[in-house]
């Protein structure tokens, strides 16, 4: 035979080979798995309605119910995984074998020598139509597979072992082990006693917005609340521990509970859960008992260290509870007593009818709306305590209000809610505080109370006057003494030099659009605070507008401090007799005083 032929007849071997090994091989493969009949056939989990598994030492029912499904004994909701897996393991189990009735006949043990008689677990399906009874024995001798019988049958058949690891060894495989499903119970009071202490929140059915009802009524933290509840879904059992109908509460500690939590809708309890003492040998777990199941169970001990926590901690720890966007009045009684009223989206002061600055009134109510309450100075003050809190007559209070009808439709401003600010409180840095519609005194940061106005002029409008740059004829600017007076020509023009007019227009610009950072104080007697009496910086705007020709006088003191320090300065407004200090840019003053100075660099 030459190397040719070889080469070529080794080649159609392979061929061959491979052939068989893709193909046919495959082919017979898809033939074997097509012709595998099913375990029991026809079987329809959609159909079953209550399964019993029968071992030699327990006895687990378990029924369908509308939420799921229930073990019947012990009566315990049933975690819908286990069972819903052993369904589907067994519509999915083949019929790998089959011992025919005549060869059990034949065999002198009968089933006894396939573990079936008798069987070592029997499992029953109820379903819409009848019972299905399956029996299973022991392992094959070769291979992962098991003996089972449907009762009925002659026969014995052969399956796949792994339906061994979906059929529970206990109940307790199969129970739910979350401690309690508030998802499924339309609860709207929570109730948590400790010894002799009591703690209640309700929901609102209108806003949801939870509300403190007992001991004092009071604002929920929506945050601590939410905590609470995912912590009480989340809470799952470690251990079933005890199943008895009538049982020695002592051991446990449930004689007299640590803490029981209630969930109630209305007058009616839906759950109750009693916390007891921790075992001896696992502090960080403490034994529980549902009053609806009675079983006593082991959970994490972080729940009722929750639930202990003191009733304040729950309490919305802001002091206000203010939408900014709502408010339409803000009434402030203070040193000085003046109102903020919004007319057609613009704030407005009374007395004065002057513009305030609507970016000063939103950085109040935002302030506002995060004072904090640092602690409860007196949950029920006496008259006595107001006086001694400086609650009696309050150093500032502020009352908020919202648009409203009143009884007869008509509309009018409807209050929100008033707080009193008294005396300086101990830790330091605190104030006493009281809304007009809460009981107990809290204490609040003494920075952030500052931190509201307290006089009017804080709040108005931060541009300085309400000029166009066209307007302006002349300007005069005095340092060191000298004045330096720079008019506008009957052209227009501040200058022929064009640089130098574009520089001066920049300027007028700027001086026209001018709005201070800062409201610093109100008053001549403030003057010589910023060094603002016998100053040597002053500056004066010749103005003409259609109505009037008028002069708008500023004058110019020291630095204020910090990296880019402005300049105090001060004026009185037109039609005002007090003289009002502020804080003027600094680098708008810095080109006024390039510009203006005699010699100019």
């Amino acid at each position: 035979m030459t190397f040719r032929s070889t080469f070529i007849l080794s080649a159609c071997a392979l061929t061959l080979f491979a052939f068989i090994y893709f193909f046919e091989s495959r082919m017979a493969e898809t033939d074997i798995k097509t012709s595998v009949p099913q375990l029991i056939p026809g079987f329809d989990p959609s159909t079953i309605t209550a399964v019993e598994i029968t071992r030699t030492n327990a006895l687990i029912r378990i029924q369908r119910t509308n939420d799921g499904w229930q073990l019947s004994s012990p009566s315990y909701p049933a975690q819908s995984t286990g069972i819903e897996s052993l369904i589907s393991e067994l519509a999915a189990a083949s019929k790998l074998g089959t011992v025919s009735a005549q060869e059990v006949q034949n065999d002198p043990g009968g089933f006894k020598s396939f573990g079936l008689d008798p069987a070592r677990i029997s499992v029953t399906f109820q379903t819409s139509t009848g019972r299905i009874h399956l029996k299973i024995g022991g392992n094959t001798p070769i291979g992962e597979r098991i003996y089972v019988q449907i009762v009925g049958s002659p026969e014995v058949a052969v399956t796949d072992s792994k339906l061994l690891k979906h059929l529970p060894e206990s109940a307790s495989q199969w129970r739910d082990t979350r401690l309690v499903d508030i998802a499924s119970l339309q609860f709207d009071r929570v109730q948590v006693a400790s010894g002799p202490r009591l703690f209640e929140i309700q929901r609102n059915p209108t806003n949801q917005q939870w509300r403190i009802t007992r001991p004092l009524p009071g604002r929920a933290d929506s945050n601590g609340v939410e905590q609470l509840l995912i912590r009480l879904q989340s809470a799952h059992v470690a251990k079933f521990v005890q199943d008895a109908p009538t049982l020695d509460l002592e051991p446990f500690g449930l004689q007299t509970p640590a803490a029981t939590l209630s969930l109630l809708s209305d007058t009616n309890t839906l759950a109750s859960i009693e916390f007891g003492r921790s075992p001896t040998n696992d502090q960080a777990k403490v034994f529980a008992r549902s009053l609806v199941r009675s079983n006593v169970v082991l959970v994490s001990r972080d729940l009722l260290d929750f639930l202990q926590q003191p009733y304040k901690n729950f309490h919305d720890p802001h002091l206000l509870e203010l939408q900014p966007g709502a408010v339409s009045t803000i009434q402030i009684r203070t040193a000085e007593s003046f109102d903020l009223e919004k007319r057609d989206g613009k704030w407005m002061v009374a007395p004065g009818n002057f513009p305030a600055d609507p970016g000063l009134v939103g950085e109040m109510l935002t302030n506002a709306a995060n004072l904090e309450i640092v602690d409860f100075a007196k949950d029920v003050p006496t008259e006595a305590d107001l006086k001694q809190y400086g609650l009696n007559l309050p150093s500032k209070q502020y009352t908020f209000l919202k648009l409203g009808t009143n009884l007869a439709g008509v509309a009018t401003n409807v209050p929100i809610v008033r707080v009193d600010f008294g005396a300086a409180a101990n830790p330091p840095d605190t104030i006493f505080a009281k809304r007009s519609d809460e009981v107990p005194v809290y204490r609040t940061a003494t920075a952030s109370v500052e931190a509201l106005p307290g006089h009017s002029f804080q709040v108005r409008d931060r541009r300085l006057w309400n000029i166009t740059p066209a307007a302006i004829t002349n300007l005069a600017f005095v340092f060191n003494d000298t004045t330096n007076m720079l008019p506008r020509a009957a052209t227009g023009r501040w200058s022929p030099d064009e640089v130098l007019n574009a520089a001066i227009e920049e300027i007028i610009f700027r001086i026209a659009q001018i709005k201070t950072p800062r409201w610093v104080a109100k008053g001549n007697q403030k003057a010589a605070v910023f060094g603002l009496m016998n100053s040597s910086s002053s500056m004066t705007l010749g103005v003409a507008d259609p109505a009037q020709s008028r002069q708008i006088s500023v004058v110019f003191g020291g630095r204020t401090p910090g990296r880019t320090p402005n300049v105090y300065a001060s004026y009185i407004p037109e039609g005002e007799s007090e003289r009002l200090i502020f804080e003027f840019p600094g680098a708008t003053y810095q080109e006024i005083l390039r510009l203006m100075t005699p010699n100019p660099k």
